[in-house]
């Protein structure tokens, strides 16, 4: 592990889903009075994980059509998780591995600015979205509790870690429950060309991309499980 990786999740400002008594479920039901939970896979990974910057995304170099739909998704993500939790929505934060950096801790803390609405667990590895049995449990427990009965999924990247978590809240909570969010998930560069961005974005803004585009690509990107047919859905307004 790289010298930089050395801060723990007890840095985050922002509570672990395991540290949750299910006697304070209570406290969190108005965050989810609308039915709704957000899920976001590794949120900047591309940025603090695969990259490694200590920079942020707001100093980057962006040199080509790839790297600034990459940045651009991440900036997405950012400005989703900031806006959910100021307005009080619940958000579980799928964070990769054990160990972080400063930077990275930062960032999070940042963004979600210690809202109580937003909550975390770790997956098993940074390099997986698989996330433990009894955090699965756990969290079945908690949501069915609050009442969620949409769950979108966001962050990334598509077919690789956010499948992971797909998978496993599909068959937790019923296929109809959970959704993919096109306009909150990530690509991971290498499964993505410049010809594939531009028919993301046919006018060339981050903004303006075709959902009908993203759809099919997501729903034919299905990494390693051929069967997975994802459900794949917009944003519910706030």
């Amino acid at each position: 592990m790289p010298e930089r990786y050395t801060f723990s999740s007890d840095n985050f400002n922002i509570r672990k889903l395991g540290d949750i008594p299910r006697s304070e479920y209570n406290n969190y039901k108005k965050f989810a009075s609308d039915g709704n939970a957000y899920v976001i896979v590794h949120p900047a990974y591309y940025v603090y994980i695969q990259n490694g910057s200590d920079q942020g995304i707001d100093n980057d170099n962006m040199d080509n059509i790839v790297k600034n739909f990459m940045i651009g998704q991440v900036r997405k993500e950012r400005e989703f998780i900031t806006a959910a939790a100021k307005t009080g929505k619940l958000v579980l934060l799928v964070i990769p591995g054990k160990w972080y950096s400063r930077a990275y801790i930062d960032y999070l803390n940042t963004i979600t600015a210690g809202a109580q609405s937003v909550i975390f667990i770790e997956s098993k590895s940074r390099n997986s979205g698989r996330i433990s049995k009894n955090d699965l449990v756990k969290l079945k427990d908690f949501f069915l509790n609050l009442g969620v009965t949409n769950i979108v999924i966001g962050g990334g990247y598509v077919g690789r870690c956010q499948d992971h978590v797909y998978q496993r809240l599909s068959k937790a909570f019923g296929y109809d429950t959970v959704a993919i969010a096109p306009e909150i998930s990530s690509f991971a560069p290498s499964d993505i060309s410049a010809a594939t961005v531009k028919m993301f974005m046919p006018s060339g803004s981050l903004f303006d991309f075709s959902f009908r585009v993203m759809t099919t690509y997501i729903k034919n990107n299905k990494g390693n499980n051929h069967n997975l047919h994802p459900n794949v859905r917009e944003i519910p307004a706030f």
